[in-house]
């Protein structure tokens, strides 16, 4: 596999106290990775980096292809009349291409939403409005495609219907390299490669079956709290 998104020795200050300190490595081709940390770690500014939305860092970050970026915080507005299949096709317009009309049929399908394509958006659900923004995702056809807390102000059976179409996705379309911020660590434990816990500076990167508890107790201070009341507990417990 290649290395398709390249990070070494990244900072970024504000005011002169670190966001991000000496946080280095390399994604490959293909690779589903989970990025977690608690809040404040740096999590959405790395994002914004990677998709050029903050320049003034110090390092060296490289991300090969097409970027596909579905932000923390949707800002589009929902009441405007605007078609479902409509606002899918933006994602394709938006990087200067062309797309038909079946294209974005066969990527509503792929989301769950093909009965929803004649509809306003302003008459989904969030869940439906975070599965059709991953759609005009999808549809600027990227290679590495981004996704900031994508499963945020969604209830628990959206977001893990959310995390089983990205696991769709990935079956679908293998060679996609998808990095993804999440709250979710028993989803992300559960569906990605890869594992990145940030605080700052980056604690521990590796494959997800790697990642002992030992390296999460690291950047969560509460931890075993969580664990004790989390609905993943057994996925650690075997850890």
């Amino acid at each position: 596999m290649s290395v398709i998104v390249e990070v070494r020795n990244l900072r970024f200050s504000v005011g002169g106290v670190d966001i991000l300190k000496d946080v280095s490595f390399d994604v490959e081709e293909g690779e589903f990775v989970g990025i977690i940390g608690p809040n404040g770690a740096g999590k959405s500014t790395l994002v914004k980096i990677l998709v050029g939305e903050i320049k003034k860092y110090t390092g060296h970050v490289r991300v090969l292809g097409r970027v596909g970026y579905l932000p923390q915080v949707q800002t589009s507005r929902r009441d405007f009349p605007m078609k479902v299949r409509e606002f899918a096709a933006m994602g394709a317009y938006a990087k200067g291409r062309k797309i038909s009309w079946d294209k974005v049929k066969e990527t509503l399908e792929k989301v769950g939403l093909s009965n929803k394509s004649e509809h306003l958006i302003r008459e989904l659900s969030p869940g439906e409005f975070q599965r059709l923004s991953l759609a005009r995702a999808i549809l600027a056809e990227p290679d590495v495609l981004i996704l900031d807390e994508p499963e945020a102000g969604v209830d628990e059976m959206g977001r893990a219907r959310f995390f089983e179409l990205l696991d769709d996705l990935k079956k679908r379309i293998p060679h996609l390299t998808v990095l993804m911020v999440s709250h979710d660590i028993g989803m992300v434990f559960q569906s990605c490669t890869t594992v990145m816990c940030l605080n700052r500076t980056l604690h521990c990167h590796g494959p997800t079956s790697e990642i002992k508890i030992e390296d999460l107790k690291k950047i969560f201070v509460d931890f075993d709290l969580w664990i004790k009341g989390n609905r993943h507990y057994e996925i650690f417990h075997r850890k």
